[in-house]
Protein backbone atom coordinates (compact mmCIF):
# COMPACT_ATOMS: atom_id res chain seq x y z
CA UNK A 1 0.00 0.00 0.00
CA UNK A 2 1.20 3.51 -0.80
CA UNK A 3 1.02 6.14 1.89
CA UNK A 4 0.57 9.71 0.70
CA UNK A 5 0.95 11.22 4.16
CA UNK A 6 4.76 11.04 4.41
CA UNK A 7 6.47 14.31 5.23
CA UNK A 8 10.08 13.26 4.59
CA UNK A 9 11.52 14.17 1.20
CA UNK A 10 13.15 10.74 0.77
CA UNK A 11 9.70 9.19 1.13
CA UNK A 12 8.38 11.53 -1.57
CA UNK A 13 10.91 10.10 -4.03
CA UNK A 14 9.93 6.58 -2.94
CA UNK A 15 6.26 7.44 -3.60
CA UNK A 16 7.18 8.71 -7.06
CA UNK A 17 9.09 5.50 -7.90
CA UNK A 18 6.22 3.32 -6.62
CA UNK A 19 3.74 5.20 -8.77
CA UNK A 20 5.92 4.82 -11.88
CA UNK A 21 6.09 1.05 -11.30
CA UNK A 22 2.34 0.74 -10.72
CA UNK A 23 1.47 2.85 -13.75
CA UNK A 24 3.83 0.88 -16.00
CA UNK A 25 2.50 -2.45 -14.71
CA UNK A 26 -1.19 -1.64 -15.13
CA UNK A 27 -0.98 0.71 -18.16
CA UNK A 28 -4.28 2.53 -17.60
CA UNK A 29 -5.64 4.68 -20.44
CA UNK A 30 -5.68 7.77 -18.18
CA UNK A 31 -4.94 8.60 -14.59
CA UNK A 32 -6.99 11.01 -12.46
CA UNK A 33 -5.23 12.72 -9.55
CA UNK A 34 -7.23 14.79 -7.08
CA UNK A 35 -5.15 15.73 -4.04
CA UNK A 36 -1.92 17.69 -3.87
CA UNK A 37 0.70 14.92 -3.48
CA UNK A 38 -0.76 12.63 -6.14
CA UNK A 39 -1.23 15.67 -8.38
CA UNK A 40 2.44 16.54 -8.18
CA UNK A 41 4.19 13.17 -7.88
CA UNK A 42 1.54 11.21 -9.78
CA UNK A 43 1.60 13.55 -12.75
CA UNK A 44 5.39 13.31 -13.02
CA UNK A 45 5.17 9.52 -12.62
CA UNK A 46 2.45 9.26 -15.28
CA UNK A 47 4.59 11.28 -17.68
CA UNK A 48 7.52 8.96 -16.98
CA UNK A 49 5.27 5.98 -17.80
CA UNK A 50 3.87 7.70 -20.94
CA UNK A 51 0.31 7.76 -19.58
CA UNK A 52 -1.93 10.83 -19.84
CA UNK A 53 -3.05 12.23 -16.50
CA UNK A 54 -5.77 14.58 -15.36
CA UNK A 55 -5.15 16.95 -12.47
CA UNK A 56 -8.05 18.10 -10.31
CA UNK A 57 -7.33 20.73 -7.70
CA UNK A 58 -9.57 20.37 -4.66
CA UNK A 59 -8.73 21.99 -1.32
CA UNK A 60 -5.45 23.91 -1.07
CA UNK A 61 -6.40 25.97 1.97
CA UNK A 62 -3.48 24.98 4.19
CA UNK A 63 -1.02 25.35 1.32
CA UNK A 64 -2.06 28.94 0.75
CA UNK A 65 -2.17 29.76 4.46
CA UNK A 66 1.16 28.16 5.49
CA UNK A 67 3.52 30.69 4.02
CA UNK A 68 5.00 32.14 0.90
CA UNK A 69 7.64 29.44 0.25
CA UNK A 70 5.17 26.53 0.23
CA UNK A 71 2.71 28.54 -1.86
CA UNK A 72 5.43 29.49 -4.38
CA UNK A 73 6.69 25.92 -4.72
CA UNK A 74 3.14 24.58 -5.14
CA UNK A 75 2.30 27.11 -7.84
CA UNK A 76 5.54 26.31 -9.68
CA UNK A 77 4.89 22.56 -9.62
CA UNK A 78 1.31 22.97 -10.87
CA UNK A 79 2.58 25.14 -13.74
CA UNK A 80 5.24 22.57 -14.70
CA UNK A 81 2.83 19.65 -14.73
CA UNK A 82 -0.03 21.53 -16.37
Amino acid sequence: MISITHHHRSNDFHLYRQLVCIYREHQPANILHFTIKPNIFGTFAAAQADIPSIVTITDLGTTWLNGLLLRTITKMLYRIEG
